[in-house]
């Protein structure tokens, strides 16, 4: 493959390696929100409620569980945005959008985790402070425009490291803001939102909220009933679909070892096409 042709191809795979990382949250959606949506299966743990911390209870001693929907809703808004990390998990069927990702985050800017697109393959993302690492599967190069068995063989399994100061990095960070993600977003709450029955969620007690967006999709979510009153689990379904985000591991702090030396790509060296095949 030559240069030329190994720069234009490298070139295509940026474009839609940025476009699949950013599928992670960075356009600000809620899952407060009605008819927010997930994707694919994940590989989640699926543990939930992490560290709780607070009463969640009313100073009368009532559960927040008695109170109406859209209180409820806000409650669980600002114990959201008051989280210091949290995971986000999704897992759905064919009425989603395809989009899948765990994702470990917190406020300071690390995150740990995958995106991925149906069809299209996923990328592990790293990143702490400043610096990201990026790893796309094989599934992900193949499908983002080479054929060459050579090639695929070369980046496939290794990282791409740079930084936020790098323009396409940094919409990529975007996706791992957890500061920013929930930011401007209100409960979500309509005046259609009924309170359900009270439940658990791996192991967690728990408040159903039933609503029903504009466009029909119908969402449930469970908020937890003791300690702070977390979301746990939102199940969207529409289009025959059933999408389920949940969030787990609040205030869990975002660890994870950095990848060798000798399985990291330079973003610049890699966009440039300056690798051997």
């Amino acid at each position: 493959m030559t240069n030329a042709r190994r720069g234009a191809w490298i070139g295509a795979a940026m474009a839609g390696l940025l476009a699949l990382s950013a599928c992670g949250g960075g356009d600000g959606d809620s899952p407060f929100e009605s008819g927010a949506q997930g994707g694919e299966e994940s590989g989640g743990s699926g543990e939930t409620g992490g560290e709780t911390g607070g009463e969640g209870e009313e100073g009368d001693g009532g559960s927040i569980a008695d109170l109406p929907a859209d209180q409820i809703m806000e409650r669980a808004q600002e114990a959201l945005l008051a989280a210091e990390s949290l995971r986000m998990s999704t897992e759905g069927g064919p009425g989603t959008d395809g989009v899948g990702m765990d994702l470990h985050l917190d406020k300071e800017g690390s995150c740990e985790g995958w995106v991925s697109m149906e069809g299209q393959g996923s990328v592990e993302i790293l990143m702490r402070a400043d610096q990201v690492w990026m790893k796309p599967d094989e599934m992900f190069w193949t499908t983002m425009g080479t054929s060459d068995p050579a090639l695929v063989s070369l980046v496939d399994g290794n990282w791409l490291y740079g930084t936020t100061d790098d323009p396409e990095l940094a919409s990529t960070a975007s996706a791992c803001a957890l500061g920013d993600l929930f930011a401007g977003s209100g409960s979500g709450a309509t005046d259609t939102a009924t309170v359900g029955e009270e439940t658990t969620h791996n192991g967690t007690p728990a408040i159903e909220v039933h609503d029903t967006d504009d466009t029909g999709a119908e969402m449930t979510m469970l908020i937890a009933t003791e300690g702070e009153p977390y979301p746990l689990l939102m199940t969207t379904n529409e289009g025959g679909g059933t999408t389920e985000l949940e969030l787990s591991d609040y205030n869990v702090p975002v660890s994870f070892d950095e990848p060798p030396a000798d399985l990291i790509l330079n973003i610049e060296d890699f966009r440039a096409g300056d690798i051997t095949t």
